[in-house]
Protein backbone atom coordinates (compact mmCIF):
# COMPACT_ATOMS: atom_id res chain seq x y z
CA UNK A 1 0.00 0.00 0.00
CA UNK A 2 1.53 3.20 -0.82
CA UNK A 3 0.45 6.58 0.94
CA UNK A 4 0.93 10.25 -0.13
CA UNK A 5 0.54 13.06 3.09
CA UNK A 6 -1.88 15.39 1.59
CA UNK A 7 -3.19 17.58 4.66
CA UNK A 8 -2.04 18.43 8.06
CA UNK A 9 -4.25 18.50 11.11
CA UNK A 10 -2.57 20.26 13.95
CA UNK A 11 -5.28 21.04 16.33
CA UNK A 12 -6.29 17.08 17.31
CA UNK A 13 -3.71 14.03 17.89
CA UNK A 14 -5.56 11.05 16.65
CA UNK A 15 -4.80 8.16 19.18
CA UNK A 16 -6.96 5.35 17.16
CA UNK A 17 -6.46 6.28 13.51
CA UNK A 18 -9.50 6.56 11.43
CA UNK A 19 -9.24 5.08 8.17
CA UNK A 20 -10.74 2.60 5.16
CA UNK A 21 -8.69 1.64 2.22
CA UNK A 22 -8.19 5.16 0.48
CA UNK A 23 -8.01 7.89 2.63
CA UNK A 24 -6.08 7.67 6.84
CA UNK A 25 -6.52 10.37 9.58
CA UNK A 26 -4.00 9.06 11.89
CA UNK A 27 -1.42 10.98 14.07
CA UNK A 28 2.47 11.67 12.75
CA UNK A 29 3.81 8.88 14.93
CA UNK A 30 2.35 6.44 12.73
CA UNK A 31 4.38 3.88 11.33
CA UNK A 32 3.21 4.74 7.51
CA UNK A 33 4.08 8.40 8.15
CA UNK A 34 7.61 7.72 9.77
CA UNK A 35 8.09 5.59 6.87
CA UNK A 36 7.41 8.02 4.31
CA UNK A 37 9.14 10.70 6.33
CA UNK A 38 12.60 8.34 6.71
CA UNK A 39 12.00 8.74 2.51
CA UNK A 40 11.56 12.49 2.51
CA UNK A 41 13.54 14.29 5.03
CA UNK A 42 11.53 17.53 3.83
CA UNK A 43 7.93 15.59 5.27
CA UNK A 44 9.95 15.02 8.67
CA UNK A 45 11.32 18.41 8.99
CA UNK A 46 7.79 19.94 8.35
CA UNK A 47 6.81 17.89 10.79
CA UNK A 48 8.55 18.75 13.71
CA UNK A 49 7.81 22.52 12.93
CA UNK A 50 4.62 22.74 14.86
CA UNK A 51 3.62 24.25 18.04
CA UNK A 52 1.14 25.98 20.03
CA UNK A 53 0.57 30.05 20.51
CA UNK A 54 3.11 29.85 23.08
CA UNK A 55 5.83 27.70 21.65
CA UNK A 56 5.61 24.60 23.03
CA UNK A 57 6.07 21.80 19.97
CA UNK A 58 3.00 19.76 19.16
CA UNK A 59 2.54 16.66 17.24
CA UNK A 60 -0.03 17.23 14.34
CA UNK A 61 -2.38 14.94 12.63
CA UNK A 62 -2.19 13.62 9.30
CA UNK A 63 -4.26 12.73 6.63
CA UNK A 64 -2.86 10.26 3.89
CA UNK A 65 -4.22 9.31 0.64
CA UNK A 66 -3.56 5.87 -1.00
CA UNK A 67 -2.47 6.23 -4.65
CA UNK A 68 -2.65 2.84 -6.08
CA UNK A 69 -6.24 1.84 -5.98
CA UNK A 70 -8.78 1.42 -8.05
CA UNK A 71 -10.92 4.68 -6.98
CA UNK A 72 -8.91 8.06 -8.61
CA UNK A 73 -5.08 8.32 -7.47
CA UNK A 74 -5.34 12.44 -7.35
CA UNK A 75 -6.90 12.92 -4.21
CA UNK A 76 -9.69 15.42 -4.98
CA UNK A 77 -10.54 18.28 -2.55
CA UNK A 78 -14.24 17.48 -2.12
CA UNK A 79 -13.06 13.77 -0.99
CA UNK A 80 -10.98 14.70 1.73
CA UNK A 81 -13.33 17.53 2.89
CA UNK A 82 -16.42 15.12 3.20
CA UNK A 83 -14.41 12.53 4.77
CA UNK A 84 -13.77 14.88 7.17
CA UNK A 85 -16.52 16.39 8.04
CA UNK A 86 -17.52 12.59 8.54
CA UNK A 87 -14.70 11.94 11.36
CA UNK A 88 -15.95 15.59 12.46
CA UNK A 89 -20.20 15.33 13.48
CA UNK A 90 -19.21 11.72 14.55
CA UNK A 91 -17.14 13.05 17.61
CA UNK A 92 -18.80 16.36 17.88
CA UNK A 93 -22.17 15.10 18.16
CA UNK A 94 -21.44 12.40 20.65
CA UNK A 95 -19.42 15.30 22.94
CA UNK A 96 -22.21 17.25 22.69
CA UNK A 97 -24.66 14.33 23.89
CA UNK A 98 -22.53 13.64 26.41
CA UNK A 99 -23.04 16.96 28.09
CA UNK A 100 -26.89 16.23 27.43
CA UNK A 101 -27.04 13.40 29.42
CA UNK A 102 -24.97 14.61 32.43
CA UNK A 103 -21.22 13.77 32.12
CA UNK A 104 -19.27 14.49 34.77
CA UNK A 105 -16.09 15.26 32.35
CA UNK A 106 -17.16 17.27 29.77
CA UNK A 107 -15.38 15.83 26.61
CA UNK A 108 -12.83 18.16 24.73
CA UNK A 109 -13.41 18.17 20.94
CA UNK A 110 -16.72 19.99 20.96
CA UNK A 111 -16.13 22.10 17.44
CA UNK A 112 -15.41 22.01 14.22
CA UNK A 113 -12.68 24.17 14.13
CA UNK A 114 -10.31 21.52 15.90
CA UNK A 115 -10.71 19.44 12.46
CA UNK A 116 -9.50 23.08 10.76
CA UNK A 117 -7.06 21.25 7.47
CA UNK A 118 -4.23 23.52 7.88
CA UNK A 119 -3.42 26.14 5.07
CA UNK A 120 0.18 25.18 4.18
CA UNK A 121 1.68 22.19 2.80
CA UNK A 122 4.28 20.20 1.21
CA UNK A 123 4.36 20.92 -2.48
CA UNK A 124 4.35 18.20 -5.38
CA UNK A 125 7.83 18.81 -6.10
CA UNK A 126 8.63 18.03 -2.38
CA UNK A 127 10.90 20.53 -2.06
CA UNK A 128 8.89 23.93 -0.74
CA UNK A 129 5.81 24.42 1.05
CA UNK A 130 2.54 25.92 -0.58
CA UNK A 131 -0.78 27.36 0.23
CA UNK A 132 -4.03 27.87 -1.78
CA UNK A 133 -6.87 30.10 0.04
CA UNK A 134 -9.61 32.23 -1.14
CA UNK A 135 -7.24 35.29 0.25
CA UNK A 136 -3.77 34.07 -1.22
CA UNK A 137 -1.35 32.18 -3.28
CA UNK A 138 1.61 30.86 -1.63
CA UNK A 139 4.79 29.21 -1.85
CA UNK A 140 7.68 28.97 0.64
CA UNK A 141 10.62 27.43 1.06
CA UNK A 142 10.45 24.97 4.97
CA UNK A 143 13.42 26.63 6.52
CA UNK A 144 11.57 29.77 8.14
CA UNK A 145 8.41 27.98 8.53
CA UNK A 146 6.52 27.86 11.96
CA UNK A 147 3.25 26.20 11.93
CA UNK A 148 0.98 27.00 14.92
CA UNK A 149 -2.67 25.41 16.32
CA UNK A 150 -5.26 27.08 16.21
CA UNK A 151 -4.45 30.56 18.81
CA UNK A 152 -8.51 30.00 20.18
CA UNK A 153 -7.78 26.28 20.62
CA UNK A 154 -5.64 24.07 23.10
CA UNK A 155 -4.76 20.89 21.02
CA UNK A 156 -7.16 17.85 21.88
CA UNK A 157 -6.65 14.24 21.39
CA UNK A 158 -8.94 12.47 19.67
CA UNK A 159 -9.91 8.88 20.69
CA UNK A 160 -12.58 6.23 19.51
CA UNK A 161 -14.10 5.95 22.60
CA UNK A 162 -15.52 9.93 22.35
CA UNK A 163 -16.80 9.04 18.78
CA UNK A 164 -20.74 7.85 17.73
CA UNK A 165 -18.79 4.80 16.17
CA UNK A 166 -22.30 3.47 14.77
CA UNK A 167 -22.55 6.81 13.04
CA UNK A 168 -19.45 7.16 11.95
CA UNK A 169 -19.37 3.41 10.03
CA UNK A 170 -22.30 3.96 8.70
CA UNK A 171 -20.90 7.78 7.11
CA UNK A 172 -17.97 5.72 6.06
CA UNK A 173 -19.57 2.68 4.08
CA UNK A 174 -21.33 5.88 2.40
CA UNK A 175 -18.12 7.80 1.62
CA UNK A 176 -17.07 4.81 0.02
CA UNK A 177 -19.89 4.52 -2.15
CA UNK A 178 -19.61 8.03 -3.47
CA UNK A 179 -15.80 7.94 -4.11
CA UNK A 180 -15.90 4.17 -4.85
CA UNK A 181 -15.58 6.02 -9.05
CA UNK A 182 -18.92 6.59 -11.57
CA UNK A 183 -21.88 8.21 -10.88
CA UNK A 184 -22.63 9.96 -7.21
CA UNK A 185 -26.19 8.94 -6.80
CA UNK A 186 -28.60 11.92 -5.49
CA UNK A 187 -28.54 10.84 -2.09
CA UNK A 188 -24.71 10.60 -1.39
CA UNK A 189 -24.37 14.16 -2.75
CA UNK A 190 -27.05 15.48 -0.70
CA UNK A 191 -25.67 13.67 2.10
CA UNK A 192 -22.35 15.18 2.26
CA UNK A 193 -23.33 18.82 1.11
CA UNK A 194 -25.68 18.60 4.05
CA UNK A 195 -23.04 17.34 6.31
CA UNK A 196 -20.78 20.18 5.09
CA UNK A 197 -22.74 22.42 6.35
CA UNK A 198 -23.88 20.83 9.64
CA UNK A 199 -19.75 20.70 9.97
CA UNK A 200 -19.61 25.04 9.79
CA UNK A 201 -22.61 24.94 11.81
CA UNK A 202 -21.14 23.38 14.17
CA UNK A 203 -18.21 25.70 15.02
CA UNK A 204 -17.89 27.90 17.44
CA UNK A 205 -20.32 30.79 17.11
CA UNK A 206 -17.31 33.53 18.17
CA UNK A 207 -14.47 33.75 18.86
CA UNK A 208 -12.65 35.79 21.83
CA UNK A 209 -15.48 37.81 21.96
CA UNK A 210 -18.27 37.38 23.95
CA UNK A 211 -21.10 35.18 21.96
CA UNK A 212 -24.77 36.72 21.94
CA UNK A 213 -28.07 35.82 20.83
CA UNK A 214 -26.80 36.58 17.21
CA UNK A 215 -23.89 34.74 17.16
CA UNK A 216 -25.82 31.59 18.13
CA UNK A 217 -28.63 32.41 15.81
CA UNK A 218 -26.09 32.07 12.56
CA UNK A 219 -25.08 28.55 13.76
CA UNK A 220 -28.94 27.77 13.83
CA UNK A 221 -29.47 29.04 10.52
CA UNK A 222 -26.94 26.72 9.10
CA UNK A 223 -28.37 23.52 10.89
CA UNK A 224 -31.50 24.39 8.76
CA UNK A 225 -29.71 24.48 6.02
CA UNK A 226 -28.55 21.25 6.87
CA UNK A 227 -31.74 19.59 7.08
CA UNK A 228 -33.09 21.59 4.09
CA UNK A 229 -30.09 19.97 1.92
CA UNK A 230 -30.39 16.48 3.37
CA UNK A 231 -34.62 16.90 2.43
CA UNK A 232 -34.13 18.26 -1.05
CA UNK A 233 -35.05 15.54 -3.68
CA UNK A 234 -32.99 16.58 -6.20
CA UNK A 235 -33.32 17.77 -9.80
CA UNK A 236 -35.73 20.33 -10.29
CA UNK A 237 -37.79 19.86 -7.60
CA UNK A 238 -38.52 21.13 -4.56
CA UNK A 239 -38.56 21.38 -0.72
CA UNK A 240 -41.06 22.56 1.71
CA UNK A 241 -41.82 22.27 5.38
CA UNK A 242 -45.32 20.88 4.35
CA UNK A 243 -43.81 18.69 1.55
CA UNK A 244 -40.72 17.42 3.56
CA UNK A 245 -42.81 16.84 7.08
Amino acid sequence: MLWRPIAILPNIVVTDSIENDQIVITVAGDPRVQALAEQKPILAKFLRKFSDTHGNDIVPSVILWAYDQTITSKPELEAIRNFRDAVAISHIAFSHSRILSGAKVVPGVLWANYFSLYPWMLALDETTIVCDTPAMLGIHGLSSFKGQSSPELSQQSLTRHECDRPLLDALQRRWVAAWSGGEKAWSDIALFRSLNMAYWASAMPAGSEAATFYDVGRSIALWVSAFEILSHPGHNDTTSLKKNV
